[in-house]
């Protein structure tokens, strides 16, 4: 016997909160509960090769929330996905309701109306796309609610919230999927892979840049915007290592967040440096991983040959070299081929997967709340020097 499972992606305006634009799930899905760890999460098997359950055909999804670019890539993906069915529209501004009617005449139903979705037994899952600060209280009613949540990162706007949610998740039994969107891109799906097998060797360091000119939000800063995917992907990669320093410096010449942070962590067994930035006149997206054996550069800029692996490294010199003691060893340069896919998708199919089974996402509040506290403790070294 087939199961579906209904998604629900929507914005509404409660009247304690700002407009919001959230993403709600619901359908008829398997009820085996989900147990999310708040320690280590299991991240050694990548999205791609977990298949959907046979019982479970698609997910019809509901879509409630703004009209912009990100989440017109996610109707796309939603109604193109043969794991999702885009069912519905909400949004709480009537001219973005009519704007979605004449953009998605095939959506059956496109209203104003989120909030009854909660008290409705047919409703399984939701996913929220919002600001971070209100969000905490919706994804709260969502899991009180007994639903599943997909939830924009990051999962909450610092520990002490990202714990609550974490614990609801856990006491409910739903699934809490964070859209810690570079988990689920095919390079650092490849990337994991030549990690695991001991091809690259130790981790020694990660180099990151990631730069845009604006937008500048009002509601978190540049780390907390871009750094996110970032955490996540170190997180990953290295199967879930935990920084024992943590050191972080910005500059907020636009209003009052940071637009420019340069963020420095120490883990047990290797090093991690991250830039993230509103006002650079280049828009980058570039990780190197700088490992024992060989070493990778992944720039998601780029068209193609997105993923370039250096047989090179480090090794000891004989006395000849009199006061050096290391030089370069150099060998191949390798671009494989890695076939493109939309990393959006690939996170929504996972989370009806998961949804589906009963089973944990991979970008689970485990993770969320292990960056939370990594960005708390960075928050308070950016203070500290803004004080001084």
């Amino acid at each position: 016997m087939s199961t579906s499972v209904r998604i629900f992606l929507g914005g509404c305006l409660l009247v304690l909160l700002v407009v919001i634009s959230t993403t709600w799930l619901f359908g008829r899905a398997n009820q085996s509960s989900i147990v999310p760890t708040l320690v280590e999460s299991p991240h050694s098997v990548p999205p791609q090769s977990r298949a959907l359950p046979a019982q479970v055909q698609s997910v019809p999804v509901y879509y409630v929330g703004r009209q912009d670019g990100k989440l017109h890539r996610e109707f796309r993906n939603l109604a193109a996905s043969g794991k999702t069915e885009l069912c519905a529209i909400v949004d709480a501004r009537p001219e973005r309701v009519e704007a979605a009617r004449k953009a998605y005449p095939s959506v059956p139903r496109i209203g104003t109306d989120a909030r009854a979705v909660l008290d409705d037994p047919a409703v399984e899952a939701v996913s929220l796309a919002i600001q971070t600060e209100p969000s905490f209280e919706m994804a709260k009613a969502i899991l009180n609610a007994g639903k599943h949540l997909f939830i924009e990162k990051p999962i909450a706007e610092n520990a002490e919230k990202a714990e609550i949610l974490a614990e609801l998740a856990l006491k409910t039994g739903r699934v809490l999927h964070i859209d810690h969107l570079m988990l689920f891109h095919p390079i650092i799906r490849r990337i994991k892979d030549l990690y695991d097998s001991g091809e690259l060797g130790k981790l020694i360091y990660v180099d990151v840049s990631r730069m845009n000119l604006g937008p500048i939000r009002k509601d978190v800063n540049a780390m907390l915007d871009l750094a996110v995917h970032d955490l996540a992907v170190i997180d990953f990669i290295s199967g879930g290592e935990i920084p024992y320093h943590v050191e972080a410096i910005g500059e907020t010449h636009y209003g009052k967040q940071e637009t420019l942070t340069y963020l420095t962590l120490k883990y047990p067994t290797f090093l991690a440096h991250v830039k993230s930035s509103w006002i650079s006149p280049i828009k980058e997206r570039r990780t190197i991983f700088g490992c024992e054996k060989k070493m990778v550069i992944f720039d998601d800029m780029k068209t193609v040959d997105k993923l370039t692996i250096y047989d090179q490294g480090i090794v000891e010199t004989g006395e000849e070299y009199g006061a050096y003691e290391y030089k370069a060893r150099t060998g191949d340069i390798t671009i494989p081929y890695v076939a493109q896919q939309d990393a959006l998708r690939n996170s929504i199919e996972h989370f009806a997967e998961c949804v589906g089974a009963g089973r944990e996402s991979i970008a689970n509040a485990a993770q969320g709340v292990k960056i939370a506290r990594i960005l708390d403790e960075a928050r308070r070294k950016l203070d500290a020097t803004r004080a001084s």
